[in-house]
């Protein structure tokens, strides 16, 4: 029986252009690969503005526009609008409404006759943490799942049931310390390089072995019933990923509020005590705790995400660092639970969540979205590479070699865009 989890969690999509438009496949596909218990949820899509790179640095021969940053070529830029309305056709059904501006005058929104989507069409570029912030403003549910238009589900495999997302939120609703804190603010999932996260990157050194031990210690001591029986398998993240995630709604307000300083060189104190790092190490800038306001030797104080940023670069690294360079392991575990982040690792010997042959199920893969192609165009690239390198090994030549590869695309690794013969 499909648990149904509306009322408690809206779906956020970002988007933004890629060379795939004006095709609408990347999101057609994510929607095809949302679980049915994630299908009817409350969703909002922001479309991020794009911009032609004229007037900008010329970037080296060979190097396309950098749409990370919004950048695209004259045809993409152009081509664009329609995407924007392809996906807006997705919902045809659901009879969504005109373009109108929304209240603060950043976008234009439109509505479906039913409410449950709502798009965001922004006025200019604003990266994806002011994306996400711009569709916080349209959720009304406690927590939000923010998904990258190049992240799609994985089909688990046969006979094998999706990842349990109705206890994993109602953990996240219901687990609480003394002082009555969610203890799960921010939940994530494992990915191709994250299968073996808890040896791999919980063994980074001591301050990071003793957040990992202390943190499931804790939420391991909290009274809770049969109704979690997979919580175990929810570890401590040592970073704030983009990739796809659930988190609370007061999660993000704390990080959106999030600022920075200039400190004063000679200031070590103040540096060392909030960097949590070695001692005699100066820091030019700070991230603010809320207790710094009206600490001396700050300058320029600013938030610290700004438009354009993406969170896991501007905040997770960061946080990362603050707790694996901390001086001693109660500096670090502090770090940590500022955000109480945790990563979904179902563990090989778990066969409710295996792939059957013994390994972790990856529930997310990622596409690259700066790189894909629409399918017949991405086949006919494939082959294209697949004919070259039969020329080469006919010659004796080194296979073809393909530029544009991402590395964390599926097809990185598993050669899919480099096939040998």
């Amino acid at each position: 029986m499909t648990v149904k989890i509306d009322g408690h969690l809206t779906l956020i999509i970002t988007t933004s252009v890629s060379p795939s438009v004006p095709s609408p496949e990347l999101i057609s596909d994510l929607l095809v690969s949302l679980p049915p218990e994630l299908r009817d949820l409350p969703l909002v899509i922001t479309f991020d503005k794009c911009r032609t790179t004229e007037g900008l640095p010329k970037r080296p021969t060979g190097k396309g526009p950098r749409l990370k940053l919004g950048q695209a070529s004259d045809d993409l830029v152009e081509l664009y609008p329609q995407y924007v309305e392809n996906v807006r056709a997705l919902f045809a059904a659901e009879s969504p409404g005109t373009w109108q501006p929304d209240s603060k005058g950043l976008c234009t929104v439109s509505y479906t006759q039913n409410g449950r989507v709502t798009l965001l069409c922004q006025s200019q570029h604003t990266g994806f943490a002011f994306g996400v912030k711009s569709c916080l403003d349209h959720c009304k549910t406690s927590h939000v799942f923010v998904l990258q238009h190049d992240w799609h589900f994985r089909t688990p495999a046969h006979g094998k049931p999706q990842l349990p997302f109705r206890e994993l939120l109602d953990a996240m609703s219901e687990l609480r310390d003394s002082q009555g804190r969610a203890c799960i603010e921010y939940l994530t999932f494992v990915a191709r390089h994250t299968t073996d996260y808890e040896s791999s990157r919980g063994n980074i050194n001591a301050r990071s072995r003793f957040v990992m031990r202390e943190a499931r210690k804790r939420l391991k001591a909290l009274p809770r019933d049969k109704r979690f029986p997979h919580i175990d398998h929810v570890v401590p993240c040592l970073h704030i990923f983009d990739r796809p995630h659930i988190a609370s709604r007061d999660f993000y307000t704390r990080l959106f509020a999030l600022q920075v300083a200039d400190v004063d060189y000679e200031d070590t104190r103040l540096t060392n005590q909030q960097a949590g790092s070695t001692v005699g190490k100066t820091w030019p800038t700070i991230v603010l705790d809320d207790d710094d306001a009206g600490s001396s030797g700050l300058h320029h104080i600013r938030p610290m995400l700004r438009k354009g940023d993406f969170i896991e670069d501007r905040v997770g690294t960061v946080v990362n660092e603050r707790i694996t360079r901390s001086s001693t392991d109660e500096y670090a575990y502090q770090a940590w639970d500022r955000w109480r982040c945790w990563i979904f690792c179902p563990r090989p010997d778990e066969t409710m969540f295996s792939d059957g042959d013994g390994k972790e199920m990856i529930p997310i893969k990622h596409v690259s979205g700066r790189t894909k192609l629409v399918k017949a165009l991405q086949q006919a690239k494939i082959e294209g590479f697949i004919e070259k390198n039969t020329l080469a090994a006919a010659s004796g030549r080194s296979k073809h070699q393909c530029d544009d590869r991402d590395e964390n695309d599926e097809e990185y690794d598993t050669g899919l865009l480099d096939l040998a013969v």
